[in-house]
């Protein structure tokens, strides 16, 4: 089996996985990632922008500036 592609389901879709010699001895599962890590930075930037957006479009249409 080493050299072929494989695909292994994680719980929502199947994921293709290249068999080498180093993975010989493991369960496949754990090369399937079951979990999506999502980076707190990137999750805090897009929501100041998605403040100030608002804060923008609500001054342009004529409301009080904050």
């Amino acid at each position: 089996m080493i050299g072929h592609t494989i695909a292994v389901h994680n719980g929502k879709e199947h994921l293709p996985i290249y068999i080498t010699d180093r993975m010989v001895g493991h369960k496949l599962g754990e090369f399937a990632s079951t979990r999506n890590f999502r980076d707190t930075q990137k999750t805090i930037i897009d929501l100041v922008v998605k403040i100030t957006i608002l804060i923008l479009d609500y001054s342009l249409v004529g409301g009080e500036t904050l």
